[in-house]
């Protein structure tokens, strides 16, 4: 919790030191001494003591977000997956119904009669 008044006159500094000494030691319950002295030496050293993180000149009156394109090298990749694993998967049941119908064709030549030799066999 930081407590932010506006010093204008020593009273208001003593003040703001006090209440903050007061708020260190209902949340921590030490003393406050420590605290007393940072208070005081934070005013000589170089920390800014600002509401916000941007002050009112960095940020534009009208913020516009930065459009970014949703074509990135990724989404292209991620798109193309489905239709990869589509044609893949085609390929693999055209495949199986070729290799099936192959062996029904190999089992049927088995169920033949064996055909004869010729009797004059050339040998090359």
């Amino acid at each position: 919790m930081i407590l932010t008044l506006r010093e204008k006159n020593k009273e208001d500094c003593d003040l703001r030191s006090r209440v903050q000494a007061v708020l260190w030691n209902s949340l921590f319950g030490q003393s406050c001494e420590a605290m007393l002295r940072l208070s005081r030496l934070s005013r000589y050293l170089a920390i800014p003591r600002t509401r916000s993180l941007y002050s009112k000149s960095d940020v534009p009156s009208v913020y516009k977000p930065r459009k970014e394109s949703w074509i990135t090298p990724t989404m292209m990749l991620v798109g193309t997956i489905p239709f990869l694993t589509f044609a893949l998967g085609t390929w693999q049941l055209q495949r199986l119904k070729w290799k099936i119908n192959l062996i029904d064709e190999l089992e049927e030549k088995l169920q033949l009669r064996p055909v004869p030799l010729p009797p004059k066999v050339k040998s090359a």
